[in-house]
């Protein structure tokens, strides 16, 4: 879905495919930390093209931090490692 995103304060358009993750470089052994939040969307305003409205009344879920390599979740001594990838 290409559109703009409107949050409290913000406005942030958005691709239809956003892919920003860097590819996982076993030579630096670097995490990429992520938090994920998720919004309810009503898919008939998403449909007629209304404004999509990002704030604590649709809020409904985060997740993280947490790696996207390794898929483990922060702590300090995580961090202190070097990643060793996905599924790891």
């Amino acid at each position: 879905m290409d559109g703009i995103l409107y949050g409290t304060g913000m406005k942030q358009e958005v691709a239809g495919d956003v892919n920003k993750i860097p590819e996982f470089d076993p030579r630096s052994g670097n995490h990429f930390w992520m938090i994920l939040i998720g919004y309810r969307c009503d898919p008939t305003k998403m449909k007629s093209g209304e404004q999509f409205i990002m704030d604590l009344e649709n809020l409904v879920t985060t997740a993280g931090p947490f790696c996207f390599y390794c898929e483990e979740v922060y702590t300090k001594t995580l961090a202190s490692r070097r990643c060793k990838g996905h599924g790891h």
